[in-house]
């Protein structure tokens, strides 16, 4: 038995125990290097099984061997053996290696950990003595948060001695269990280790930290006068605040759809339920299959070394409820784009069905393409074509699409699951959600926003007189950049200006002056003018016979007549003035308009988008309908892709007061830059579900300070629990 003991479980792996609760400030690097260890032990655990297996198979050969003396057969099984003992000999030679290499990492984050602890709990004395050496007058002529910095400090060393034992405990018995299982010497070095790291400082330490934070709290009491209960409500809130050791993943256990009184419930009859995952969602499904307390089924899908889908099931389905989980993501990690995770799941389904499984249910928290109608008819298509029979997702972009699909689609929301986590959160803060205001960032979001609005009220009881929570919608409008045209004319190359005209024209209302910024001249069609401006039809008739007695105005077709078109651009041909036609009143603009619709047209859509994302931070164009100053904005989105809409609106709320800015949204997907987008925006907080895996995001310490991470895992079972007992989802809410 290892001294470091086990702890309780919380429903989560220990990884992602570990990317939710280490210190931002300290970063990963200062922390055991559990994702360096953990690949090691694992590729000795793997080495373990296949020299296990190559020696059974070396014993079953030679029992086979018969004594017959045929002297060629007999040297052709001798060679055979010496060619395996060989193999086996370089396997265990390799084995040794990884050994070692586990051990010296091991002792390395040892002594990382204990000089980092001692250099955190150095600091701290430092700034203790400091402190005790002050008056009550001169800490109250010092900032608020002096004494509650030095709390959460000590709240830090605390937490990061508990996760690093953590850490050690979790290698150690990994290693131990599935490397060590079948040898002395390493079960008796690893007992060595633990017996170093539970006597060393990390599992003892140096100094009375929790009498530090005892003495702490009542100086704090007595500098502001306040009790026991106040002083200790004060400082949980600002800690809170501070965020640096607020969980960032919450587990499953915490959330709003699970309840202790959920075990699986089989139906009558051979009707049993299995959850097949893809690799994009593998630990989806453990916590899926933990929550309704079932049984896992084997991993069964893999890659071809060209790069093919292999789908191969270790156990039948025949008659079963069958439910294949996916999210339609590209996965990096395992080497699968979003066409790979796509196709993995529709051979999952072929292969379901054509194993005769009773129903075959595709549970895809992600549903890629939502956002367009053609696309989601042919996925829908295609995943029918594969025996899909129903369809369970979360929070799909575009509802209309729902009508693609011919079976049954169920589109479930994690609206509760953010209602519950910013109602804990802001009430640890000790807030009286008294400012608060939820924005829909665009005009698809309205409803979105109004429904989480409600929710929250309903949530906390909120009375609608002094704790209303007001929608405010973010209006985006496209700003046309206006820049110079590719080329200039002098004003000398056309013909001497009519004064009448320009008088006309300088006569002119507002909405028919033209631009004085063009460099190109063109007649307005009056019958356009006419029907576009706001004028009545007789001044519009007025102005055009002043400027033009004759009556003669030069049409379409004489303005795109032009020269022999010069070498270049297809827009270069557009630069001079037709022939024929007289040049125009200075002033006009409608050349400056051909060109900058060309110029669009031959850079493309792409270079269009390509302008907005470089700089998110700019908001011309951005209106907000709603109330914002001072107030804690909630921006409420499905989906976080580029975050440029999102990170613009966050900038105009910025601008426009907002005391707080958080972003919630179910789909996280950091696609063109994203995390650094978010990272440099005003939003300081961004609360998002693991629909999509956030490992390693939560790796870069400046996104995981802002990142919140809600499992989606008992939502999805509480929805496969009503669809194998045939229930109604109506009640998917209900509390």
């Amino acid at each position: 038995m290892l001294l470091t003991g086990k702890g309780v479980s919380e429903g989560q792996a220990f990884h992602r125990r570990l990317l939710s609760e280490y210190n931002t400030d300290i970063t990963l690097d200062n922390y055991v290097a559990y994702f360096e260890l953990k690949p090691i032990a694992k590729a000795v655990e793997q080495l373990r099984k296949e020299i296990d297996e190559r020696r059974a198979l070396a014993a079953a050969e030679a029992t086979s061997v018969t004594l017959s003396s045929a002297s060629q057969g007999g040297a052709a099984e001798a060679a055979s053996r010496t060619e395996d003992e060989a193999v086996l000999v370089a396997m265990k030679q390799r084995r040794l290696e990884l050994e070692n290499k586990f051990f010296e990492e091991l002792r390395a984050s040892f002594l990382k950990v204990k000089s980092y602890l001692w250099q955190l709990e150095d600091d701290l004395l430092v700034r203790v003595r400091e402190l005790e050496q002050l008056t009550e007058e001169e800490i109250r002529a010092r900032p608020d948060e002096c004494i509650a910095q030095l709390y959460v400090n000590v709240q830090t060393i605390l937490r990061y001695r508990s996760l690093n034992l953590a850490a050690f405990r979790k290698i150690l018995k990994k290693f131990l269990e599935r490397c060590a299982c079948d040898s002395l010497e390493l079960q008796q070095n690893l007992k060595v280790v633990d017996d170093i790291i539970a006597n060393s400082a990390i599992a003892q330490p140096r100094i009375d930290i929790r009498r530090i934070a005892l003495d702490l709290i009542a100086l704090y009491g007595t500098v502001y006068r306040l009790t026991y209960e106040e002083t200790v409500a004060h400082l949980s809130h600002y800690e809170y605040k501070a965020g640096v050791n607020s969980r960032r993943i919450l587990a499953h256990s915490e959330t709003f759809f699970f309840t202790l009184n959920f075990p699986h419930q089989e139906r009558q009859g051979n009707f049993a339920v299995r959850i097949v995952s893809g690799d994009a969602s593998v630990f989806c499904e453990k916590m899926i299959c933990e929550v309704l307390q079932c049984a896992r089924f084997p991993p069964c899908c893999s890659q071809f070394p060209n790069g093919e889908v292999n789908v191969k099931f270790a156990r039948t389905l025949r008659g079963d409820d069958v439910f294949v989980l996916q999210s339609m993501v590209r996965c990096d990690q395992i080497g699968l784009s979003l066409s790979g995770t796509f196709m993995e799941l529709a051979l999952v389904l072929h292969t379901a069905k054509l194993s005769s499984a009773a129903r075959v249910t595709a549970v895809i928290p992600y549903l890629a393409y939502s956002s367009s109608v053609s696309s989601m008819a042919l996925v829908a298509e295609l995943l029918e074509k594969m025996g899909c029979q129903h369809v369970i997702t979360v929070d799909m972009y575009n509802e209309q699409t729902e009508g693609m699909f011919s079976v049954p689609l169920e589109n479930i929301s994690a609206r509760y699951e953010f209602v519950r986590f910013i109602a804990t959160q802001l009430t640890n803060e000790g807030h009286d959600f008294r400012n608060i205001s939820v924005v829909a960032p665009t005009g698809n979001s309205v409803n979105r926003a109004k429904c989480f609005a409600d929710a929250l009220m309903n949530y906390k009881k909120l009375s609608s007189e002094d704790q209303f929570v007001p929608v405010c919608t973010v209006v985006h409008r496209h700003v046309c950049q206006l820049s110079p045209p590719l080329t200039h004319v002098s004003p000398g190359a056309f013909e001497a200006r009519d004064p009448a005209a320009e008088a006309a024209a300088a006569a002119a209302p507002s909405d028919l002056r033209l631009s004085p910024h063009a460099q190109f001249n063109q007649v307005p069609d009056p019958e356009v003018v006419a029907h576009t401006s706001r004028m009545p039809p007789e001044a519009t008739q007025a102005f055009f016979t002043a400027a033009y007695p004759t009556g003669e105005f030069p049409g379409a077709e004489g303005m795109m007549r032009q020269r022999q078109p010069r070498a270049g651009t297809v827009l270069n041909a557009f630069l001079s003035p037709p022939d024929g036609v007289s040049p125009c009143p200075s002033g006009a603009n409608g050349i400056y308009a051909y060109e900058q619709a060309l110029r669009q047209q031959e850079e493309g859509a792409r270079a269009i988008r390509e302008r907005h994302l470089e700089n998110p931070a700019q908001t011309e164009g951005v209106a907000l309908v709603g109330d914002v100053k001072d107030r804690i904005c909630i921006i409420v989105d499905t989906i976080i892709d580029e975050a440029v809409k999102i990170c613009r609106t966050a900038w105009k709320l910025h601008e426009a007061g907002a005391s707080r800015i958080i972003v919630m949204a179910t789909h996280f997907l950091l696609s063109a830059g994203a995390e650094e987008r978010l990272i440099n925006s005003p939003i300081d907080l961004v609360v998002v579900t693991d629909s999509v895996n956030q490992d390693e995001a939560f790796k870069n310490p400046l996104i995981a300070r802002k990142l919140r991470v809600l499992p989606i895992a008992p939502l999805l079972a509480r929805a496969i629990e009503k669809m194998h007992t045939e229930n109604t989802l109506r009640t998917l809410f209900e509390k």
